[in-house]
C-alpha cells in the first residue's frame, strides 16, 4: 500500500511535470507563430516599400545616365579644348623668334631715325 502510494505520488509529479512541459510547449510555439506573423507582416511591408520606390528607382537610374552622357560630352569638348591649346602654344612658340626679330628691328629702326635726328639737330645747330 505504501509502495502504491508513492508510485502514485511520483506518478502525479510525473504528470505535473508532463502537463507543465506541454504547456511551456504551447507557449513557444504561441511565441513563433506570432514571430512568423510578424516576419511575414514586414515581408510583406517591405514588398509594398519596393513597389512604390520603383519609380523613383528607375527615375534616379535615367538621371545618372543623363548626368553621364552629360559628362561624356564634356570630356569631348574639354579634349577639343586642350588640343586647340596645344595648336595655339605650338604656333605662339614659333612666332616668337619672329616676334624677337622684329621688335629687334624696331629699336634698330628707331636707334637710328633719332641717330638722324641728333645729326640735323646739330648741323642745324652749327648753322
Amino acid at each position: 500500500l505504501k509502495q502504491a502510494r508513492a508510485d502514485g505520488e511520483a506518478a502525479g509529479h510525473v504528470r505535473e511535470a508532463l502537463v507543465a512541459a506541454v504547456e511551456e510547449a504551447g507557449r513557444a510555439a504561441g511565441a513563433e507563430e506570432r514571430t512568423l506573423r510578424q516576419i511575414r507582416a514586414t515581408w510583406a511591408d517591405a514588398q509594398v516599400a519596393q513597389s512604390s520606390l520603383q519609380p523613383q528607382v528607375e527615375s534616379h537610374r535615367a538621371e545618372v545616365k543623363a548626368v553621364e552622357a552629360h559628362c561624356a560630352q564634356e570630356q569631348q569638348v574639354a579634349s577639343k579644348h586642350r588640343r586647340a591649346w596645344a595648336a595655339a602654344a605650338s604656333e605662339i612658340g614659333e612666332l616668337k623668334p619672329l616676334m624677337l626679330d622684329l621688335e629687334s628691328a624696331v629699336d634698330t629702326r628707331a636707334v637710328e631715325e633719332a641717330k638722324q635726328t641728333v645729326r640735323k639737330l646739330r648741323e642745324d645747330a652749327a648753322a
